[in-house]
C-alpha cells in the first residue's frame, strides 16, 4: 500500500511516530487527515515530488462490497498513479475535499473569518513563510455553504489574501498592540508603548533534568516576545510546535513565573521595591502584549483540539528555567528598559495594594460588628422567661444590684449590675478586622452586648434579642447621668435598632424628696424642685435623695422595680443622638465646661455642624492646654 494511502486511511500512521522523522510535531494522535477522509464525500490528493505529479482519490461509499448494506467511508476509489511531470523545485501536496452532507454535520458552512484568522496566525509564527487564502465562492460573506455552486463567470467573487510577515512574532506583537492600545489621529492608527526602542525578545533552549552524567539534555526551544502599551488591556498568545494554545498551559505558567521573578529582582536591585513587598503577575500584565512560542519534542496536549499544553510541573519548571536564564541576560543588556518595566510594575503593585486596602476597609466597615452571642455575662442575674414580656434592668454598681436582686420579679425581670470603667465608645469605636469582626472593650460594654445576645452593627439580629425591653437605672446625680449617657451613646452607636423600635428606657429615680407634714413627694431634677417652690403654697422641706446604693430595698422596689410606681422614660432617637454628641464632645474637650458651651454655641450658629478642628480631633481622649487655647481662638474667630 502506498504511503499516502496508508496516511489517508489508517489512524496513528503519521510520520511523526517514526524515529527521527520530526524533531517537533503537533502531538501524538496521528488521526487528523484520516478522520477528514472518513467524514468527506470525496478527497482528492495531488503530490508533487522528484519532478513528477501523482494523484490518488477517495470517496464515501454507500454500498460496501465487503459488508452489503453497510456504508464504508474513505475508500480508495482511484489508486495512486503518475499523472504528469513538473520541475524538481515544484514540490508539495494539494488536498481537495468535500464534507459529508448526509446528516453527519449539523452545519455545512465554512467559517471563513476563522480560517483567515488561523492562517494569519500561522504566518506570524513562521517569519517569511507565505500563505495564500483564496475564496472562489462569495467574497462578501464570512460563512459560505459548501453546497453553493461556484460562480465561474464572476471573477469579482474570487477573494485572494496573501499573508507574509518577515518579522514574524514581532509583527504579531505590534498588531496586538494596535488592537489593544491603538488610537486614531489624522486618519492614522497610533499606539504608545513602554519599550520605545523595540520589543523584549529572547530565545533559550529548554533543558530537561540532569542525567546521571550531569548533562541536561535539550528537550525544546523557547521564544518570548513582549511589549507594554499605555492601555490597561492585555493580550497573551501562546504556541507549541506551531499550534496555538488558546487556553495556555504549563508553558505559559512557566514564562509568567519567570517574568515575575526577574522583574522583582530588578526592582529590588534598583531600590524601587522594598523587601516586604512583592510584584505579582497581575501587576505586570496591565497593557502587556506577550507571545510565547515553544517547541517541545514530546508535548502533551489537552484533547484533540490541543488548546492547552499539559506535562505538569516538570514542563512548567523547565520552561521557567529557560525563560529565567534568557530574561536575566536581556535585563543586563537592557538596564534602562528593564528598569522602566519594573517601575511600571511597582506602580501597578502600589495601586493594587491600595485598592485591596480600600476594599478591605470598606468590607470591614460594611460588615463590621460583633456576632450575636450565646454566652452571657457572668454578672447577669437572668430571668426565667425571655421575649417580649421580659426586661433587662441595667444598674450602676453591685451595691444597687444587691437590693434589686431581692425585690425584682424573677420570672420576667433580669438584672445586670455594671462593674468597672465604662469606655466612651463614641470617641474610639472598636476597629474591625479584615472580616469586619470587632473586639469590644472588656467590661460594661461587653457585658451589655453579650447579655442582650443580638450582636452589633451590621451583625445585629433582632431575632436573637433576649429581652423585650432594656431599662437603664442609675443615680439621679451627675455621675449617674454620666453613666446613663455612656450607655445611651453605646447603644446608639452599636445597636441603634433597639432605639428605633422603642425598646430602650430610663428609670427616672428621684434626686430630691420633699416633705410637708405627712406628705412626701419626689422630684428628679433641680428644675422640677424650683418649679414646685415657685408655684406651690406648701413649704416643703427638701432633702437630696440617696443614690441607688443607699436606698433600702423597699425604696428600690418603689422607684425602680414596680411597674405601678416607677417612672419610665422612653429613649427617643433625638435623646440618644444628643447623648452620643455629648460623648463625642467630651472625648475632645474633657471637663472644660466653658469650651463645651462654646462648641454648642458655634454649632447653633453654623446649622448644627461641628467645627472643623473638632472633627479632626474627635478620637483624642484629652486635649492639652495648647490645643484648648487654639480651640478657644478658633471659636472666637467664628
Amino acid at each position: 500500500m502506498p504511503t499516502v494511502e496508508v496516511v489517508m486511511t489508517k489512524v496513528h500512521a503519521g510520520g511523526k511516530f517514526g524515529s527521527g522523522a520530526y524533531k517537533y510535531s503537533g502531538g501524538l494522535h496521528g488521526v487528523g487527515i484520516s478522520v477528514v477522509n472518513a467524514l468527506s464525500e470525496f478527497v482528492e490528493v495531488e503530490v508533487r515530488r522528484d519532478g513528477a505529479v501523482y494523484e490518488i482519490g477517495f470517496a464515501f461509499q454507500e454500498d460496501n462490497p465487503t459488508v452489503p448494506g453497510k456504508p464504508e467511508p474513505g475508500v480508495c476509489v482511484r489508486p495512486l498513479e503518475k499523472t504528469g511531470t513538473t520541475t524538481k523545485n515544484d514540490t508539495g501536496t494539494s488536498i481537495t475535499f468535500k464534507p459529508l452532507t448526509n446528516g453527519k454535520f449539523e452545519t455545512t458552512t465554512w467559517d471563513v473569518e476563522l480560517i483567515k484568522k488561523r492562517l494569519k496566525f500561522f504566518a506570524h509564527i513562521v517569519a517569511g513563510v507565505q500563505i495564500s487564502f483564496i475564496d472562489e465562492r462569495a467574497a462578501s460573506t464570512s460563512a459560505v455553504d459548501v453546497d453553493d455552486e461556484l460562480d465561474d463567470d464572476n471573477e469579482d467573487s474570487v477573494e485572494e489574501i496573501v499573508y507574509l510577515y518577515e518579522n514574524g512574532i514581532n509583527d504579531l506583537v505590534d498588531e496586538r498592540a494596535e488592537e489593544i492600545g491603538g488610537y486614531e489621529e489624522d486618519g492614522e492608527i497610533y499606539f504608545d508603548v513602554l519599550l520605545s526602542d523595540g520589543n523584549m525578545h529572547v530565545e533559550a533552549p529548554i533543558l530537561d533534568k540532569a542525567a546521571e552524567n550531569g548533562v541536561q539534555p535539550e528537550i525544546g526551544l523557547l521564544e518570548i516576545v513582549a511589549q507594554w502599551t499605555s492601555d490597561r488591556g492585555s493580550a497573551v498568545d501562546s504556541i507549541v510546535n506551531g499550534i496555538p494554545t488558546a487556553n495556555g498551559g504549563t508553558h505559559v505558567n512557566g514564562v509568567q513565573s519567570a517574568l515575575v521573578r526577574t522583574i522583582n529582582r530588578v526592582a529590588r536591585e534598583a531600590n524601587i521595591l522594598d523587601k516586604d513587598s512583592k510584584i505579582k503577575w497581575e501587576d505586570i500584565s496591565h497593557g502587556i502584549i506577550l507571545v510565547i512560542n515553544a517547541y517541545l519534542q514530546e508535548p502533551e496536549f489537552g484533547g484533540q483540539t490541543k488548546s492547552t499544553l499539559g506535562g505538569g510541573s516538570a514542563i512548567a519548571t523547565a520552561v521557567h528555567n529557560a525563560a529565567n536564564r534568557a530574561l536575566s541576560v536581556w535585563a543586563k543588556e537592557h538596564p534602562i528598559e528593564m528598569r522602566d518595566v519594573a517601575q511600571r510594575a511597582v506602580e501597578e503593585m502600589q495601586l493594587r495594594v491600595q485598592r485591596a486596602e480600600e476594599d478591605a476597609n470598606r468590607n470591614a466597615q460594611e460588615n463590621r460588628g460583633a456576632e450575636p452571642s450565646k454566652t452571657v455575662s457572668p454578672k447577669l442575674r437572668d430571668c426565667k422567661i425571655h421575649g417580649e414580656k421580659s426586661e433587662l434592668i441595667i444598674v450602676e454598681g453591685d451595691s444597687a444590684g444587691a437590693g434589686i436582686e431581692e425585690t425584682r420579679f424573677e420570672k420576667y425581670q433580669a438584672l445586670l449590675p455594671l462593674m468597672g470603667k465604662f469606655k466612651n465608645i463614641v470617641s474610639k469605636p472598636p476597629v474591625p478586622d479584615k472580616n469586619g469582626h470587632v473586639q469590644l472593650p472588656k467590661g460594661p460594654i461587653t457585658d451589655i452586648v453579650n447579655s442582650l445576645g443580638c450582636g452589633t452593627e451590621s451583625k445585629f439580629n433582632k431575632d436573637d434579642l433576649r429581652y423585650g425591653r432594656i431599662i437603664i437605672m442609675t443615680d439621679a446625680d451627675d455621675d449617674g447621668r454620666h453613666i446613663s449617657l455612656l450607655i445611651l451613646a453605646t447603644v446608639y452607636t452599636l445597636m441603634p435598632e433597639l432605639i428605633y423600635e422603642g425598646r430602650l428606657f430610663e428609670v427616672r429615680t428621684p434626686l430630691f424628696s420633699g416633705s410637708y407634714k405627712d406628705e412626701v413627694i419626689f422630684v428628679t431634677t433641680e428644675e422640677e424642685r424650683a418649679e414646685i417652690e415657685a408655684t406651690s403654697k406648701k413649704e416643703y422641706k427638701w432633702q437630696r435623695f440617696k443614690g441607688l446604693g443607699q436606698m433600702d430595698k423597699e425604696e428600690l422596689f418603689y422607684h425602680g422595680i414596680d411597674p405601678r410606681t416607677r417612672v419610665l422614660r422612653p429613649i427617643t432617637v433625638e435623646r440618644a443622638h444628643d447623648a452620643a454628641l455629648s460623648m463625642a464632645i467630651e472625648s475632645t474637650v474633657g471637663d472644660n465646661a466653658g469650651l463645651k458651651w462654646k462648641i454648642l454655641s458655634s454649632m447653633s450658629e453654623n446649622d448644627g455642624a461641628f467645627p472643623d478642628w473638632l472633627i479632626d480631633n474627635l478620637a483624642v481622649d484629652d486635649l492639652d492646654d495648647a490645643l484648648v487655647e487654639d480651640a478657644d481662638a478658633e471659636l472666637t474667630s467664628l
